[in-house]
């Protein structure tokens, strides 16, 4: 018979099964479990596991066709750096007052830092304007969205809506962490994981990820919010990656901004 009671045992170390002391606790900068400071890499401060898996993608270069190489790379990074230029001018007042409504209306920083798997599955500090309540998964750990998040904000629920929270992330392209069109980035615990359940989810990392993508367009979900979710991303992540083209990428960004201003309803593919 299940126990009723909390689990109250003592925290172990990932790697070595030994207890873990308050004293001798230290977190992967990756995938945040808890080790035992000589059981991390001392370079970077990551567990085996994620600094495999880091490894392990880098060197994958048999798992699906690769478009985005060559001439082809050069311009799609040439204009992801014009645009998002062109669209920081625009944006900043946009930020301003947000991040002046998101400080009155919630304790908590205004710029959410998270770190997300790129290509080739090479970790990066992720940028967007915080939508949820300061410290909103402390006690459940990395969980999928729900409809409707209980964990937003007032105004995180109306920059969600347009999609304001994610524009910061146009400071991830300017730094080559991104683009402004392909497969969405995950956190390290769902790619850990996900790699393992759904087929091909690897082919994906291929592609630098972008702000919006073609699975985005094309699915319900703007975030993931199940298996049967990621798996049909997925699809539309390969097909993308398959099918890229400057005309593609044009199609997505302007399919984007219909969506977002709701100007009419994109049929969804099944």
């Amino acid at each position: 018979m299940p126990s009723l009671l909390p689990d109250m045992s003592v925290p172990q170390c990932p790697e070595c099964d030994d207890i873990i002391g308050m004293d001798d606790e230290y977190a992967c900068a990756i995938c945040g479990r808890l080790f035992h400071q000589d059981c991390l890499d001392p370079d970077t401060d990551t567990c085996l596991d994620c600094t495999f898996m880091a490894d392990n993608l880098d060197k994958k270069t048999d798992v699906g066709p690769k478009k985005d190489e060559g001439t082809r790379l050069s311009i799609k990074r040439g204009l992801d750096v014009v645009l998002s230029c062109l669209c920081i001018p625009f944006l900043i007042p946009i930020w301003t007052v947000l991040a002046l409504v998101i400080k009155i209306g919630s304790r908590g920083p205004i710029v959410f830092k998270q770190i997300r798997i790129g290509q080739s599955g090479r970790p990066f500090v992720l940028y967007k304007l915080r939508s949820m309540v300061d410290g909103a998964e402390e006690d459940t750990g990395p969980i999928w969205a729900t409809n409707p998040d209980l964990r937003t904000t007032p105004i995180g629920r109306f920059m969600r809506r347009f999609g304001l929270d994610e524009t910061m992330q146009v400071i991830n392209v300017l730094r080559g962490d991104m683009s402004l069109v392909g497969p969405r980035p995950e956190r390290p615990y769902f790619v850990e994981r996900l790699r393992n359940q759904v087929p091909s989810y690897e082919k994906r990392l291929l592609a630098r990820p972008g702000i919006t993508g073609w699975a985005q367009i094309h699915t319900d979900h703007k975030y993931d919010v199940s298996l049967d979710d990621v798996k049909t991303k997925v699809v539309y992540d390969i097909e993308y990656i398959q099918r890229w083209s400057l005309w593609l990428d044009t199609k997505i960004l302007a399919w984007t901004v219909v969506a977002i201003l709701q100007i009419r309803h994109i049929p969804k593919r099944r």
